[in-house]
């Protein structure tokens, strides 16, 4: 049985450009352009995930997230976003959404959103590593690899945006709570550094954390 996936975006091209990605690996979409029709379909269908657009007219994103969540509370629900605010992230991850999938993107960070939410958002394999989110704790090969505080954030937030390169403002933003680029980039090196050091990550050729120059760094699940 083919996984469904709801598709919720008012804009008809981003509806037809995500149906196209993700029909391309099998799942069997169902795209509509707003809440009401949103809820008529998840009433009557047993959907695994839903991909849903915050900024739609009439409902919500966030108000159609919570009826979802209340309708069917084990289905993940990833939000999305053409800007991804500390504010409006907040909101959303307390009203149940999984995820956030960042506008522009590509077919690679779409399929890495949903692969991520169908999994169990509380405990996510990377390699031989063993990232617990809920229990904030990282097994490698049968051993903890102790964390600071700061460096499990780090590895959370790229585990949380798999497969898409995070840029060094948002790391900055999101991770250490520097508005703007008020922070450095150099402090972000060093505590990727050392946290590669901790996971046993070879920089030369990355089992986890990818690095891309000039930009950020982009987590890969390689088996």
């Amino acid at each position: 049985m083919k996984v469904k996936i709801l598709v919720v975006d008012d804009e008809p091209d981003i509806r037809e450009i995500l149906v196209r990605y993700l029909s391309a690996p099998g799942y069997e979409v169902a795209a509509v352009a707003g809440g009401q029709e949103a809820l008529a379909l998840a009433e009557a269908g047993d959907f695994a995930l839903a991909l849903v657009d915050i900024s739609m007219s009439g409902m919500s994103g966030l108000e159609l997230l919570a009826e979802l969540k209340r309708l069917a509370p084990d289905m993940p629900v990833v939000l999305v976003t053409a800007y991804l605010s500390s504010r409006g992230k907040d909101e959303g991850l307390k009203r149940g959404a999984c995820g956030y999938l960042v506008k522009p993107f590509t077919e690679a960070e779409v399929l890495a959103a949903v692969e991520l939410g169908l999994r169990d958002p509380e405990a996510v394999r990377a390699g031989d590593l063993l990232i617990d989110l809920r229990a904030r704790r990282v097994v490698r090969r049968d051993e903890e690899v102790c964390l600071t505080r700061l460096e499990f954030d780090l590895l959370a937030y790229l585990v949380r945006n798999a497969g898409r390169v995070v840029g060094y403002d948002e790391l900055l933003r999101e991770v250490w709570g520097y508005a703007g680029d008020a922070g450095s980039y150099e402090l972000v090196r060093m505590a990727m550094s050392r946290l590669r050091g901790k996971i046993g990550e070879n920089a030369a050729q990355p089992q986890y954390i990818e690095c891309v120059r000039g930009v950020g760094y982009r987590l890969v699940r390689r088996r």
